[in-house]
């Protein structure tokens, strides 16, 4: 199955949308990357780049949720907090392993599940509290 942004993502705030379709981006590079059979060098650099862009993203989407008020806040708080956990291990074990296929596949499998659930069952909740909250704070992730 395709991994693409589709509508059922979006949250309401422009930036946000924008950095999970870069995620989206990073994930489907991903897998261009296993298919073509791309060296480790490779696979670790979308990894990379995937734990380096996570954290920031994390914090604007977590400082809109909060301006916002939105209800889902401490749940995404806590989900994000997961991944990162998640996240870590995974990336460990590429470190250790390299890029055996299995654990490449896994990793990528990982990703993309928690990515497409994340957003639909919690950020986009973002759409109902950004049409309550001011235009200012809905509109600009600081």
């Amino acid at each position: 199955m395709p991994f693409v942004w589709d509508a059922s993502f979006t949250t309401g705030s422009t930036e946000i949308d924008r950095q999970h379709r870069r995620l989206f981006e990073q994930v489907a590079a991903l897998d261009s990357a296993m298919k073509q059979g791309k060296g480790r060098q490779e696979i670790g650099a979308i990894l990379d780049f995937l734990g380096e862009y996570v954290v920031k993203h994390f914090a604007d989407e977590e400082r809109l949720m909060e301006e916002t008020r939105c209800p889902a806040a401490a749940a995404n708080q806590q989900a994000h907090a997961k991944f990162l956990s998640t996240y870590a291990e995974l990336r460990s074990r590429f470190d250790r392993a390299g890029g055996a296929a299995a654990l490449v596949l896994e990793i990528h499998d990982v990703l993309s599940k928690w990515l497409v659930g994340h957003i639909r069952g919690i950020d986009t909740r973002l759409r109902e509290c950004i049409g309550k909250a001011a235009p200012s704070a809905a509109c600009a992730v600081r």
